[in-house]
């Protein structure tokens, strides 16, 4: 017992495991962060803005951030993982910089075409959505990020972003209660990337790195292109399935639909929060059974899935049973349309759960090209269940577009194929609560 005592003293001590640890607080405190302080902003504009002007500024923003996908150039995970195993950091580092530049221009470009063929007659929409675009350049910086978190320092990226984010969420507050117009919350949502920019510039410089030390290397961008390309499909598709539900209904319904929705689902993006939570903090106490004992690893992902399953489950239940409470609380008597959508979304995030712990899964079984697959597949269910649903049952018609899609593209299609068999057995246990059986069967896979 004190030799066991010993070694866990020691292993905290280690100071590559103290690094890590601190590196993993200070992004759970980014989170919720960014969380806490985010929910009240966004609660005090919706009150303030009402469904009609709350529902444009979520139409814009969905729509810049489609577009903000295909500038990050899926670069994040190629670049940490190619400045942690290369020596010739700053080379990397600098060509990624003027890779996600260029990916904004032409992101920039396309955003602005589109908003022209969505919204021909709307010059207020084409303006707003022409100055909110501009982050697609701005948020480049991310690269400085990549680089502390193969570094495992995250600090001084979680240190710049949460002070600007501090000093724009009171900015906005203090916009609210003084009745700003509603183009200024625009305008800052833009500025606030512009500080963020600088601001990781700044921090990079103080460690003593430049991108003028170091070149554009077309040898280096193409070797990134090469492998980011299945991930430039995969998060586009991901954010398309996600966000062409609130641009679809600004299309065929209005904007104060959007807005009954949007504020719906700010609520379930918060409840989506704890899966990954969950998953991501247990998925690395793991991950080295997978060679060493295959079964206990797939053993302990099963008791993931029920633990996420659960809790989900749960508040889907409660939220299904007070929704309009929860929506007239939280937003008042203007936005009580909101809530028979509320009760689809969380149920919506069960499903989100389930595909946040199978996609943790493939990841560390190198099969990210099947999460690609699955999000082209919601796409390709999405936007037609969208086009058929949305003029029939308006805006819960959209949320049960994505259920659906969702129970097919995370859920039925692990069963064809038998790389993910394993992955659907599991899904499906936990969403009939094997596990409560288990414990009378005493099962092996709960135990």
């Amino acid at each position: 017992m004190i030799s066991k005592i010993k070694n866990i003293y020691q292993s905290i001590n280690n100071p590559l495991v103290s690094k890590i640890v601190k590196n993993i607080l200070w992004l759970f405190f980014d989170k919720l962060f960014r969380m806490g302080v985010g929910v009240i902003v966004i609660v005090l504009l919706a009150r303030y803005l009402g469904p009609s002007n709350f529902g444009l500024y979520n139409y814009i923003t969905s729509l810049v951030a489609l577009f903000l996908a295909l500038a990050s150039l899926g670069l994040n995970a190629i670049v940490v993982k190619e400045l942690v195993e290369n020596n010739n950091k700053l080379e990397t580092l600098t060509t990624s910089f003027y890779l996600r530049l260029f990916g904004g221009l032409i992101s920039y470009i396309l955003l602005v075409v589109t908003i022209f063929m969505l919204k021909p007659n709307d010059e207020l929409s084409k303006y707003l959505v022409a100055i909110l675009g501009l982050r697609l350049f701005f948020t480049s910086s991310d690269i400085i990020k990549y680089w502390f978190e193969s570094q495992i320092n995250s600090k001084y990226t979680v240190i710049v972003e949460n002070s600007v984010f501090l000093l724009f969420s009171i900015l906005k507050i203090i916009l609210i209660y003084n009745k700003a117009r509603f183009e200024i919350f625009v305008y800052l949502f833009t500025l606030e990337s512009v500080f963020v920019f600088f601001g990781m510039l700044y921090v990079f410089k103080k460690t003593g790195k430049s991108f003028n030390n170091s070149k554009f290397d077309l040898v280096k961008a193409k070797s990134l292109l090469s492998q980011s390309w299945p991930l430039i499909i995969s998060s586009f598709a991901w954010i398309v399935y996600t966000k062409t539900d609130q641009i679809m209904i600004g299309q065929f319904l209005g904007n104060s639909e959007v807005g009954y929705y949007a504020a719906a689902s700010r609520l379930s993006e918060i409840a989506s929060f704890l899966p990954t939570i969950i998953t991501f903090s247990i998925v690395p106490s793991i991950i080295k059974l997978r060679t060493s004992n295959e079964d206990l690893y797939n053993r302990r992902f099963q008791q993931i899935y029920y633990i996420v399953t659960s809790l989900m489950v749960l508040l889907a239940i409660i939220v299904t049973s007070f929704a309009s409470p929860i929506i007239l609380i939280v937003y008042g008597k203007l936005y009580t349309s909101a809530s028979s959508v509320l009760v689809v979304q969380f149920w919506i995030v069960v499903a989100i759960g389930l595909a946040i712990v199978s996609g943790k899964y493939l990841v560390n079984s190198g099969q990210q090209k099947i999460t690609m697959k699955r999000h082209i597949l919601g796409v390709m269910f999405n936007f037609p269940l969208n086009y058929v649903l949305i003029p029939i049952y308006g805006i819960n018609g959209a949320a049960i577009a994505s259920l659906i899609s969702l129970a097919f593209s995370n859920y039925l299609f692990d069963y064809f194929s038998k790389s993910t068999r394993l992955i659907f057995i599991q899904k499906t246990k936990s969403l009939c609560f094997y596990w409560v059986l288990s414990v009378f069967l005493k099962d092996k896979n709960y135990e």
